[in-house]
């Protein structure tokens, strides 16, 4: 008998050349999926800050607004709570 090993076939025990080509395309959707996502929560982000801006002024006019209006309320109730020249 013969005492060498069997021969050995390198071609079977073949090396990963990376991902398959449908693995390519899930990871390739997956990333562009990732990069949508946090594209949107970014706007979101950007978005908000703006509102927050917007609310603040907002709330400055309209508190100016009712100081303003307060003031002129005050002036007219005593404007009618002095007697006129007739009165006198």
């Amino acid at each position: 008998m013969d005492e060498r090993p069997a021969h050995f076939h390198r071609k079977r025990e073949r090396r990963s050349r990376g991902l398959r080509q449908p693995e390519r395309r899930i990871k390739a959707k997956r990333k562009q999926l990732e990069r949508r996502i946090s594209s949107s929560y970014t706007f979101m982000s950007n978005r908000s800050l703006t509102n927050k801006a917007e609310i603040k002024t907002k709330f400055d006019i309209l508190s100016r607004l009712q100081k303003c209006f307060s003031k002129q309320m005050l002036l007219c109730s005593t404007r009618f709570d002095r007697p006129g020249p007739e009165e006198v």
